[in-house]
């Protein structure tokens, strides 16, 4: 309750972006924590990883339609895939999002080490990821009939991820069925 939190003296503050703090995993009784920021990092969750994956699987109807779509557009024989989460709406008015810059740079990182790569798109702004990056004839944007649940299925299906701002791409890279599969940061 409120009145208990109030009579908490001792509250270790700590802010976190994006980073492992290993001692966090030990308790320690003395005091309380409070965080806050982004803890979005694999390390946290390493012992409890295929516990998480079997609690948040995605209906049999969403998996359908996904793997229609990408066996539609793409060979898995002959292809490697390569999710790539664009986050742009109120990104846009409150935080940084990924340049463009970086996004080409991580896709032509891809296409230098593996052969016939297909780079598979999800975003809030699938408009925007069109005209930028569905020139190229190697690129795909889920349909705008697409809803979350199926970009993130579409995310975790893909052998490999380029992650940007926001959680969305890291929640599709965490759950992602390839554990061998590479992950590119942007900074």
């Amino acid at each position: 309750s409120k009145s208990q939190l109030n009579n908490i003296t001792s509250i270790k503050k700590i802010y976190n972006h994006c980073s492992f703090i290993p001692n966090l995993l030990h308790s320690n009784k003395s005091y309380s924590i409070e965080l806050s920021g982004f803890w979005q990092v694999h390390k946290y969750f390493l012992d409890h990883m295929e516990q998480i994956k079997q609690q948040l699987r995605f209906k049999q109807s969403i998996l359908d339609r996904v793997n229609s779509f990408l066996e539609k557009n793409i060979n898995k024989n002959i292809s490697t895939s390569v999710g790539i989460h664009i986050r742009r709406g109120d990104f846009l008015r409150v935080r940084r999002v990924s340049s463009d810059k970086y996004i080409f740079n991580a896709m032509s990182h891809f296409l230098i080490k593996y052969h016939s790569v297909i780079f598979i798109i999800v975003s809030d702004d699938k408009e925007y990821c069109r005209k930028t990056f569905g020139q190229k004839k190697n690129v795909l944007v889920t349909p705008d009939s697409f809803n979350a649940a199926d970009d993130l299925a579409t995310l975790t299906l893909c052998e490999h991820t380029i992650l940007t701002a926001g959680t969305f791409g890291w929640w599709g890279a965490f759950l992602s069925h390839n554990r061998l599969g590479d992950v590119l940061t942007d900074s």
